[in-house]
């Protein structure tokens, strides 16, 4: 029996009951059938209500006010700001107080800042499901300005990662200074509307409690507590919970080391000893994304999230910096696989015939995802048209703007012929991976 759950009941969806079945009708036009025999139950999620309007056909402006002169770094308090965001006929959309401050390593020592904003109250911000964190990214190194954006819709056409972040385009002022063009992205963080795992106190410390739920990042940057695998010697950051005790810092270490002594052993892999500790199609659909994309950061590895819930195995995903040396033919080798073999335990996954044989099914599923219907294509052509007028008013506010020599060789292109490299790159990449995962 199956658990529906009804992403706002009232805006998100509708939904038509018969003595068959249950079918949802989704804003995007399709709708989907589940038979009354699968259905254990049906919830709602007041948190998942969303605004009714489509903000994906405008770009808002979002004002940031009372910011003062000051920039607070990453993880230090953030300045007390009010924020409003307002639509192209200048009505007010939404008004909200409270803080924020400088995010990220590199990125943050660029002019163009990027922001972590922490509201007081939960609110939805344009049609996302209402939180108080999110992330004002600012794709400077980005000619197309798109990459991150393309990225998280492909990991969301992604099924086997139950969530990826969602969104939108914003033009940001801060203390009516313009800024440029933004993505404002739902933040990865537990909730039920993003990652949807038990939160964790410094109570928990004996099993079941102790067990979950855990947000990690593999990333060997030194910008806060770093742990180290025993075994491959990765180096792991426990986003939550925030201020790990002792107790759970042993659990998910310990957990962590486990599996890979069962990775680094030929046996216990083909035998998939590794499906006590890992979920499988998460692993696959997380490569397939980023070998996809052709993000070299996850060799690092960097930015490579997982989750493991109480009780539960560990899960690969959120997908997340997607904007660096991506979607590039001049960068890389379109005819040959990046990460397989360098990434995390990736190459001993696929020692395994049968992980094997599942990548190859989950290929053809994302492919399909990505081709038919409204495609990824589609996608991209509304979304460049959606920001062209937003992207040259940000490239005249940083006229000094330096993209780098190699960054995705489009840098010295228009926005246009930038995001028509971004589609070649897409269809080459597609053929090319159809032929080496079709040969594995």
């Amino acid at each position: 029996m199956k658990k529906i759950t009804l992403l706002s009941c009232f805006l998100l969806v509708s939904c038509m009951l018969s003595a068959q079945g249950i079918r949802i009708y989704k804003t995007d036009g399709t709708s989907t059938d589940m038979p009354i025999g699968e259905i254990d139950r049906i919830e709602c999620i007041e948190d998942l209500r969303f605004d009714e309007t489509d903000y994906s056909k405008e770009v808002l402006s979002m004002y940031v006010t009372n910011l003062g002169y000051t920039l607070p770094g990453d993880r230090e308090p953030r300045n007390a700001v009010g924020v409003k965001l307002v639509d192209e006929a200048g009505r007010e959309v939404m008004q909200a107080e409270g803080g924020i401050r400088v995010r990220g390593n590199s990125t943050s020592t660029l002019e163009k800042k990027p922001w972590d904003l922490k509201l007081n109250e939960k609110a939805s911000l344009l049609g996302m499901p209402k939180d108080k964190r999110w992330v004002l990214l600012a794709n400077y190194w980005d000619r197309t300005n798109l990459r991150n954006d393309v990225g998280l819709e492909i990991a969301r056409r992604a099924k086997g990662m139950a969530w990826n972040p969602r969104s939108q385009f914003v033009q940001l002022y801060i203390d009516g200074k313009y800024e440029g063009l933004y993505l404002l992205c739902e933040k990865i963080k537990s909730a039920k509307s993003r990652v949807n795992i038990t939160e964790m106190d410094a109570s928990a410390t004996k099993e079941p409690e102790v067990t979950g739920g855990y947000i990690l990042e593999f990333d060997y940057t030194d910008d806060e507590k770093t742990y180290r695998t025993s075994t491959y010697g990765y180096d792991v950051k426990i986003k939550e919970p925030d201020g790990a005790t002792k107790e759970q810092e042993e659990y998910i270490m310990t957990y962590l080391n486990t599996l890979e002594q069962v990775m680094k052993n030929p046996s216990q892999v083909k035998q998939q000893g590794y499906g006590k500790f890992i979920d499988v199609s998460s692993f696959i659909d997380f490569w397939l994304v980023g070998e996809l994309v052709m993000n070299k950061d996850f060799n690092g590895p960097a930015s490579c999230y997982m989750y493991k819930d109480r009780g539960g195995v560990l899960f690969a995903g959120p997908v997340w910096d997607l904007d660096l040396y991506t979607f590039s033919a001049k960068v890389h080798n379109v005819n040959s696989f990046l990460l397989k073999d360098y990434c995390l335990y990736y190459r001993e996954l696929f020692s395994d015939p049968n992980f094997v044989k599942q990548a190859k099914e989950r290929w053809k599923t994302l492919k399909s995802s990505l081709e038919d219907g409204y495609s990824i294509y589609d996608y991209i052509d509304d979304r460049c048209r959606l920001i062209s007028d937003e992207v040259a008013d940000d490239d005249a506010a940083y006229p000094h703007r330096k993209y780098g020599n190699t960054l995705a060789g489009d840098e010295k292109v228009s926005h246009a012929e930038a995001v028509g490299m971004m589609k070649d790159f897409l269809t080459a990449r597609i053929s090319a991976l159809d032929k080496l995962i079709g040969s594995l």
